[in-house]
């Protein structure tokens, strides 16, 4: 009788340690996987807030790219953007960038898509693009070319009309008739009188075919 209670006694004890067993692996099996999980969360997070922060970099960039050509205020970064690294924050910033980006490059298209008359401050802008994306004429070149015409010349006014020659418009073609050969509509439109301008400059004159050559000329024979 004694000898079955203690045989009882050892089943149950080996019951219970068995369950205790269990339960401790159990509840280290699942704080594995907790943290496992915890762990690949906390990966995708850090891929996510890379890629966003990369192309936060990549549409800014783009941004300025088309701000500059096009003589526009370029878009400031502020404090927070540099420093938040929250998620909705950065998904919130990546919009507002692609925003200013498809914002920017219309304006661009949309002046370039202008073939009638602008006023002098557009018709600059449209000038700017023009020398840039035609000849590659951007900084120094630039502002060469704005001092010409916007010094010099006909201050960007598609109607200039100079009382002692038959010179007209925005590069003071002498004839205005001239510029007949680069588009319709010369006597009215920036698109036509600038881009003939920016022909005649780097190909019609074998003195110069740069903006600031062209400039050089002009200060000393007064004309180009």
């Amino acid at each position: 009788m004694h000898k079955r209670r203690g045989i009882l006694r050892a089943v149950v004890l080996a019951c219970l340690l068995v369950a205790v067993l269990a339960l401790t692996g159990g509840s280290g099996l699942a704080r594995t996987t907790a943290g496992q999980r915890s762990a690949k969360f906390n990966r995708a997070q850090v891929r996510m807030t890379v890629a966003l922060k990369r192309q936060i970099v990549s549409n800014r960039r783009a941004t300025w790219r088309w701000q500059t050509l096009a003589g526009r205020p370029l878009s400031r970064t502020t404090y927070s953007e540099r420093r938040e690294s929250s998620l909705p924050y950065l998904r919130w910033t990546n919009q507002l960038w692609r925003r200013r980006l498809v914002s920017s490059r219309h304006f661009v298209r949309h002046l370039l898509s202008a073939k009638g008359y602008l006023p002098p401050a557009r018709a600059r802008q449209l000038g700017r693009v023009m020398a840039a994306t035609m000849y590659g004429w951007t900084g120094q070149e630039w502002h060469c070319l704005d001092r010409l015409w916007g010094h010099y010349e006909s201050g960007w006014d598609v109607h200039s009309d100079n009382p002692n020659s038959p010179a007209y418009g925005i590069p003071q073609a002498d004839p205005g008739s001239k510029m007949a050969n680069a588009g319709r509509n010369w006597w009215n439109s920036a698109f036509v009188q600038i881009k003939w301008g920016l022909r005649y400059i780097a190909r019609h004159r074998p003195q110069f075919h740069t903006p600031c050559q062209a400039v050089d000329y002009h200060l000393l024979y007064h004309a180009y």
